[in-house]
């Protein structure tokens, strides 16, 4: 996503629906908060290298449907 806290926030702001967060009417006010926030909160998930990590985790679900018997 990027290199630090500042650049990785520009990638989520900048793609999918992160240019639709700023407020209506308030276009570069909405976008600087929006921007503040979320590089605050990746701040905390710096590492000294630079690198930014997040802890994740995802379920991977897969089902068969047994045939109809009649």
């Amino acid at each position: 996503m990027g290199r630090g806290a500042v650049d990785a926030a520009e990638f989520p702001l900048n793609t999918g629906p992160g240019p639709a967060i700023p407020e209506p009417g308030r276009h570069t006010r909405g976008q600087a908060r929006a921007r503040h926030a979320l590089t605050g909160h990746l701040r905390r998930h710096e590492a000294a290298d630079g690198t930014v990590r997040l802890r994740g985790t995802s379920w991977l679900v897969t089902a068969d449907r047994p045939t109809a018997t009649a």
